[in-house]
């Protein structure tokens, strides 16, 4: 059961706003000086980059630690939104009604389990992967608080269909627009994706060669093509209309 927080805060409002609905703006505006918080507690929370995404995730074989649900990367999400986009509709805002309920469900986030607000720190060893519901739920407050406890990453085979998502892209990369394209190229390259992409891919100076190889082939097939049909003596014989041979 959830824990509830103290009431230092919310002593001192209500100490505050009674005294000036009284009349006493001195004792209103000192009992306030109670609500002021350090500059620590209003840090900017540190970023975390796609490619510590990927490792969180990979590390916790893609599934909440607090609820044990299996988690797809929203990038993979957002492909298959691509590829099926009247099946599995997308809204850059999530809104509820335009987006399909797969992502809040399942799409995969990463969360700070000690609070970036209470002095948590944006080490790999702080985050934890977390389905959408959870960390909405959990939101800036300790386990502790809530009355959870972070799982233990398990095994799995559950790849968060990873491996799959090169594929996806490039059915999808026809549909995209140019925010997307830098979107997803982002992410393939975090997930590790873009190696598989770029192993298939081939050099400038191999494409020319396999240019050159076709031309051969097909000048080579047109020429044994063509000295099937040259006319040799004897090859054909004209008749007229009586049926005389013409020599």
């Amino acid at each position: 059961m959830p824990i509830a927080p103290d009431d230092v805060h919310l002593d001192a409002l209500s100490t505050a706003v009674r005294a000036l609905a009284n009349g006493d703006r001195p004792a209103a505006n000192l009992a306030a000086e109670q609500l002021a918080v350090v500059p620590s507690q209003l840090l900017t929370r540190q970023s975390i980059t796609p490619t510590m995404t990927a490792q969180v995730m990979q590390r916790d074989y893609f599934s909440c630690l607090y609820c044990g649900a299996k988690i797809v990367p929203p990038p993979v999400l957002r492909a298959a939104s691509l590829v099926w986009p009247r099946l599995i509709p997308y809204n850059v805002n999530w809104k509820t009604g335009v987006t399909h309920p797969i992502y809040v469900s399942h799409a995969g986030t990463i969360d700070h389990v000690k609070p970036y607000a209470h002095g948590g720190l944006g080490d790999i060893d702080n985050l934890a992967t977390a389905c959408w519901s959870c960390n909405l739920q959990k939101s800036e407050f300790s386990l502790d608080r809530l009355g959870w406890q972070k799982r233990e990453p398990i095994a799995s085979t559950w790849d968060g269909l990873v491996d799959c998502y090169v594929a996806l892209w490039e059915v999808a990369q026809p549909r995209a627009s140019a925010a997307d394209i830098h979107y997803h190229r982002v992410w393939l390259r975090a997930f590790g994706a873009e190696r598989r992409i770029m192993a298939d891919a081939k050099t400038p100076e191999q494409v020319g060669k396999d240019k050159l190889a076709a031309a051969a082939t097909e000048a080579a097939v047109a020429k044994t093509a063509a000295e099937r049909f040259v006319w040799q003596p004897g090859d054909i014989t004209i008749t007229n209309p009586d049926g005389t041979v013409v020599k």
